[in-house]
């Protein structure tokens, strides 16, 4: 479970998680638990952009700290500006990442899926057309007459016999 509070301790429980979705994902979900997944990694994608930007903005106030490399502040300084602007580029990545996924799963939220055809049955050919009604349920040939509607002479086909 997220802490919401310690940094180290979420980021390498997203690890994980990310870890184990590529496990998970070793085999093709369902059309269902694919369309989840990518608003789940829709959410996720989003999330890292945010995260980096954050830790851009963190590395940006290391700059002119007690940042030191090799005893040397403004290499310190330089170094730390480097890192930030590796973190904002990755956070501009992610945002590419994040609009490609959500794309993604907008257009998988408004696809019609059909079932996968019979096994036996190529994808190309047409199903097999319905049986016909048993005889019980088929219409009669004779029109069905009412009362009121007894052939006369005028009914005699239009031949006056």
């Amino acid at each position: 479970m997220p802490t919401f509070e310690d940094p180290v301790a979420d980021a390498f429980e997203a690890r994980e998680a990310l870890r184990g979705l590529a496990y998970a994902t070793r085999n093709a979900p369902d059309r269902i638990a694919a369309y989840q997944v990518l608003e789940s990694l829709q959410w996720a994608t989003s999330a890292l952009q945010t995260s980096l930007e954050q830790l851009s903005d963190a590395y940006r106030g290391y700059v002119g700290t007690t940042t030191l490399v090799g005893g040397d502040a403004v290499a310190g300084a330089a170094e730390s500006r480097k890192i930030a602007n590796r973190l904002r580029k990755a956070a501009r990545h992610a945002r590419h990442v994040a609009a490609e996924v959500t794309e993604a799963w907008d257009l998988d939220g408004h696809t019609d899926y059909t079932a996968a055809p019979p096994a036996g049955r190529t994808a190309w050919q047409l199903p097999a057309p319905p049986p016909p009604p048993p005889p019980s349920e088929q219409p009669s040939a004779r029109p069905a007459r009412g009362p009121r509607s007894r052939p006369g002479p005028a009914d005699n086909g239009g031949l006056d016999l």
